[in-house]
């Protein structure tokens, strides 16, 4: 398997859930982290936590200009991402089955 120590991973979604955890282990394997989401505390918090270089991006991926601009901004030493984890989602729930047709 190859080496990950000082990969670069950016993760979309990063303040809870799976993003959260996959930032917590990436980091243990020495994985820097480009951590995404909307909630700038949670951001902030979990890069205190991290032992690796991190850079946090408070944006919402649902929007392209502004994933463009700060993608496009970022500091070069973050600028080469190896793993990248399209995690962000949004859950609204299902459609009642009331609705839908059974037959």
């Amino acid at each position: 398997m190859e080496n990950l120590h000082s990969k670069l991973a950016l993760i979309t979604g990063a303040t809870s859930g799976i993003g959260e955890a996959l930032a917590h282990q990436f980091s243990k394997n020495g994985i820097r982290l480009i951590l995404v989401g909307r909630r700038i505390k949670n951001l902030q918090k979990l890069a205190r936590v991290l032992d690796v270089d991190t850079h946090i991006l408070n944006i919402d991926i649902s929007n392209r200009e502004t994933v463009v601009e700060a993608l496009s901004n970022l500091p070069e030493s973050f600028s080469d991402v190896d793993i990248l984890v399209n995690n962000a989602g949004l859950a609204l729930g299902l459609a009642s089955s009331a609705e839908g047709n059974l037959d």
